[in-house]
């Protein structure tokens, strides 16, 4: 458990920006991802898979020195974790395949695949064939699809994801009965580019 500090309100807005700015290559899952596509509940963190490759994890170390990231620890409050030496580099962020980072614009979480209750680890690659995106700040964002999102839901089956479930199946309800593969999507969110 991550205890201290109140985590500084998600500005999606700029860490998708800041992410775009370093050339970070990322798919955005978790409720950030839900959110976009229609659900209600209102993110606290931005959660992203990243592509698996040493000059994209020098991008990230870029992106997360950019917005003062300081890693949370479980079993530390965040003032003790501040206390701890940290290096911000392509190595460390290669090296965890999860990492949560405290940042000057909210919390950002950082995942190298997505546990799928049906199709196992979903990685990078085929997490972004299934996407589709969305214009947020700027920058081209791929979102992780409604499928995916449900898969990983339902494997981490904690109570904010099983509610979470009942919605994002409506969601993919109403995108399956109205698909029409010419027309992209429109979603009128505030921060998200039309």
């Amino acid at each position: 458990m991550i205890t201290g500090e109140a985590a500084p309100l998600l500005d999606m807005q700029r860490l998708i920006a800041v992410l775009g700015a370093a050339q970070v290559e990322f798919v955005m899952v978790g409720s950030s991802a839900a959110w976009v596509h229609g659900a209600s509940r209102r993110p606290n963190d931005l959660d992203v898979v990243v592509r698996d490759d040493w000059k994209n994890f020098e991008a990230v170390a870029d992106a997360l020195r950019r917005v003062h990231a300081r890693p949370r620890v479980p079993g530390l409050t965040d003032e003790e974790a501040r206390t701890l030496p940290t290096r911000v580099d392509a190595a460390i962020v290669a090296e965890l395949p999860i990492s949560v980072w405290l940042t000057d614009a909210g919390e950002l979480d950082l995942f190298d695949a997505l546990s799928h209750n049906k199709l196992g680890e979903r990685t990078y690659a085929q997490l972004l064939e299934a996407s589709t995106t969305r214009r947020i700040s700027g920058v081209t964002t791929p979102i992780a699809s409604v499928d995916d999102l449900l898969g990983a839901k339902r494997f981490a089956d904690r109570d904010i994801d099983r509610a979470d479930v009942s919605e994002l199946g409506k969601i993919l309800e109403v995108q399956t009965r109205n698909r029409a593969p010419s027309i992209p999507p429109v979603d009128r969110r505030p921060g998200l580019d039309l």
